[in-house]
């Protein structure tokens, strides 16, 4: 099971109201999997691996709120974003040897103050200047950081 099976996301949905899991490394869909069965209007994942994106897509294909995509950081990325209203806050996953691309590339295109940041593995030291001090960091479960918007 994935980084979020032991991680109880109602009170991030339900404080921060977000709608939209775009996930940065698909591998099995294990993670997919566990946050459909959560609140989520829809659940992106990015896999840079084709045969990954493909398996994880076959695997979970009856669950028609989950959508598999080829393509890591930015290509994968700007095929999700205009799938999602701007307006709305999203929570991110991300890997976190990759998480500093994986955020250059959704900066790009999307103001991501209001975004919420599960971030796998790493050190906080190097996570913070990431966010630009607009958004607070705590360590809610086990290797996973959680970069919430500031208050």
């Amino acid at each position: 099971m994935g980084a979020l099976s032991g991680f109880d996301l109602n009170g991030l949905i339900e404080v921060h109201d977000v709608r939209y899991l775009v996930e940065f490394g698909t591998g099995e869909g294990d993670d997919a999997a566990y946050a459909a069965g959560f609140a989520f209007d829809h659940i992106y994942s990015l896999e840079g691996s084709h045969r990954l994106a493909i398996q994880a897509a076959f695997r979970h294909s009856a669950n028609q709120k989950m959508t598999f995509i080829h393509g890591k950081g930015e290509r994968g990325w700007r095929q999700v974003n205009p799938e999602i209203p701007a307006e709305m806050p999203i929570l991110f996953l991300l890997d976190g040897d990759q998480a500093a691309q994986d955020l250059a590339a959704i900066a790009k295109y999307r103001d991501t103050r209001r975004d919420l940041f599960l971030v796998e593995g790493g050190d906080l030291s190097v996570l913070h200047p990431l966010f630009g001090g607009t958004h607070s960091l705590s360590m809610p479960a086990a290797g996973l950081f959680c970069a919430a918007p500031a208050a």
